[in-house]
């Protein structure tokens, strides 16, 4: 039996496949950083994971409107209502947060890595704080593009509700 069949449903993968590339790529480039990367490379490759967490943005957005087709489908099996509800978080988390953040936020987390790698070993938090108070700044901005402030958990609540 094939999990999927629906048409639709195939072509959202095909069209998701992309993306989920480019997430297994930044997850390689975030272990390689913690692992091989030489300090001066930090900058640069704050850079590329920004690029590809922007592309992987606009691609999940380009996904809009044929998750809004999917959804009115009637006879999706379990597993089509997964693929989509997946990829509705995805989109629902890009939508929400403006590209220039999720950059910052990008940058500012890879180019940290060199300072924490000091402050480790010479155990010295000093070196990283202010590393972390930036990469905080940018983390509480992106909780309020996620959560306005008038509803401070629904957004924590509903999306570890919808498995």
């Amino acid at each position: 039996m094939t999990l999927f069949s629906n048409p639709l449903i195939l072509d959202l993968l095909a069209k998701y496949k992309p993306i989920a590339a480019m997430t297994h790529a930044s997850s390689l480039l975030g272990w390689d950083l913690e692992i091989n990367m030489p300090e001066a490379g930090a900058a640069a490759r704050g850079q590329a994971q920004a690029e590809i967490e922007l592309l992987r943005q606009k691609m999940t957005l380009g996904l809009a409107g044929l998750i809004e087709k999917a959804e009115r489908q009637k006879t999706l099996n379990d597993a089509e209502k997964g693929v989509i509800r997946v990829i509705e978080r995805e989109l629902d988390f890009y939508q929400k947060i403006p590209a220039d953040l999720l950059e910052q936020l990008q940058k500012a987390t890879v180019e940290a890595s060199v300072p924490w790698r000091e402050a480790r070993k010479k155990a010295d938090f000093r070196i990283f704080q202010p590393h972390l108070e930036k990469i905080t700044d940018l983390k509480r901005k992106q909780a309020e593009y996620l959560n306005p402030p008038h509803i401070p958990t629904t957004h924590c609540w509903t999306s570890s509700r919808k498995g």
